[in-house]
């Protein structure tokens, strides 16, 4: 892979997964600005709603933890594993400084709150990055699971891609954590849509598409070996379970295309006809 725009995002995504600075500040940069779309996002719906006065720090702090780990914790929950933000301070530091920051910025300052049309436009690549790690690092845990029945399952990897990707909006949507009183909704997915269950299917999609480059099941052979073919300097005949590239490439194809689709939703939302835009419209209110 030697296209500019392939080494570009391969070159953003390695960079992401950089400390922001060694002593001061000793967190990835990814989960750092997987907090900070998250917060913008929590803020976003909190404001809309009007209930920031009502909330409390409790609710809005664990609420937000939700919304950021849930697909972490699901996905670890069904691997049989401890997630690994139970296992040190660290994770909970990273995401909670970001959070306040930013809550105090928005809503102590001056400093104008984003747009969700705006955020929504030039963040498609930053989303799709971000939601790739967890994406595939799981698949990685269901691939190299000791347990057999779990490694050798193609529909989990599928469901856990799913899981990674969408267990977060999911969680926060169903036990409506922007209001102060939390309660059991509906969750989103239950009603369809293409749009509307996007987080899924592409999750489960990229989940796929990764494994396949990688060759982490018997069934990808025959996909694998098609691909093989248009892989820059591949040479000779494709080995079974031999990966076609490296998991950070791997991953950057899957950027790639979660890109297109999140771009996709953002035309749809946003730019494709007054008549669209007040449907969904109208189906983020049912949401919230």
């Amino acid at each position: 892979m030697t296209s500019p725009l392939f080494a570009a995002v391969i070159w953003l995504t390695g960079f992401l997964n950089t400390t922001v600075h060694p002593t001061y500040y000793p967190f990835p940069w990814a989960t750092t600005l997987h907090a900070a779309r998250i917060s913008l996002v929590h803020n976003g719906r909190i404001r809309a709603l009007g209930t920031r006065a009502k909330l409390g720090s409790g609710p809005d702090y664990a609420g937000f933890l939700i919304f950021c780990w849930a697909g972490s914790l699901f996905s670890n929950f069904f691997l049989s594993l401890p997630p690994p933000q139970i296992l040190s301070a660290y994770p909970t530091i990273n995401y909670l400084s970001v959070h306040i920051l930013i809550t105090y910025l928005l809503t102590n300052t001056s400093i104008p709150f984003p747009p969700p049309k705006v955020m929504d436009t030039f963040l498609p690549l930053i989303d799709a990055i971000l939601r790739s790690g967890s994406i595939c690092s799981c698949v990685t845990l269901a691939h190299t699971h000791p347990n057999d029945a779990i490694s050798s399952s193609l529909f989990l990897q599928w469901f856990i891609g799913a899981v990674a990707s969408a267990g977060g909006g999911i969680s926060s949507v169903t036990l409506d954590i922007w209001n102060p009183e939390w309660s059991f909704r509906t969750p989103p997915f239950l009603r369809g849509g293409v749009l509307d269950t996007l987080d899924m299917w592409s999750g489960s999609l990229a989940a796929a598409v990764y494994a396949m480059l990688l060759g982490f099941h018997p069934a990808y052979e025959p996909y694998t070996r098609f691909c093989a073919r248009f892989v820059p300097g591949w040479a000779g005949p494709y080995v079974q379970g031999t990966p076609l590239m490296s998991p950070l490439e791997a991953r950057g194809v899957c950027v790639i295309g979660l890109t297109g689709l999140y771009a996709f939703r953002v035309y749809r939302t946003h730019y494709a006809g007054k008549s669209s835009l007040k449907n969904v419209v109208a189906g983020k209110k049912k949401d919230l």
